[in-house]
């Protein structure tokens, strides 16, 4: 159990793809269907959250440590693939539109992600404790919790009425 790699990262390839496949295919919709999937996206950030405060949980109370070697090594693959995917993604960090900015969060929550469960793999290392990858989960949590926030609110800011006709 906990947030080691091999478990983490399994479940969330469909949910990678699913973001990026939204992503694409949202980019020609009007502004109000972009608005829709934009709120969408933000549910899809939340599951991440909502997986790590469950499995925080869960390590809270069977006490459970990782096995840090494959925790580590697993973080460290999973890391080079999402920073790729957020350098080439970097550019949507300022984006006007939340679904541009929701593909660069949860791009850059992934990296976050990543570190994060190679500090708990090193530090399970040297302290055999379910305690870092709790602590962890816990960090992983707030952050894509936050990040889904910021995608909801700029979705529902963002104004379909002003969405401007281009046979003007």
């Amino acid at each position: 159990m906990g947030f080691d790699g091999t478990r983490a990262e399994r479940y969330d390839v469909p949910r990678v793809y699913v973001i990026n496949l939204l992503v694409l295919t949202a980019l020609g919709w009007s502004l109000a269907s972009r608005r829709k999937a934009s709120i969408g996206l933000a549910g899809l950030i939340l599951i991440p959250a909502i997986a790590a405060f469950g499995t925080a949980i869960w390590k809270m109370i069977s006490g459970e440590p990782p096995e840090p070697l494959t925790l580590s090594a697993t973080a460290i693959i999973a890391m080079v693939i999402n920073l790729v995917c957020a350098i080439l993604l970097m550019n949507l960090r300022e984006a006007d539109s939340a679904l541009m900015r929701g593909a660069w969060l949860a791009a850059r929550n992934d990296v976050l992600a990543n570190l994060l469960i190679l500090a708990a793999g090193v530090v399970t290392i040297f302290w055999f404790s379910a305690w870092p990858d709790i602590v962890v989960g816990l960090v992983i949590g707030v952050i894509n919790l936050t990040a889904a926030k910021e995608v909801y609110e700029q979705a529902r800011a963002e104004d379909p009425e002003l969405e401007m006709d281009d046979d003007d």
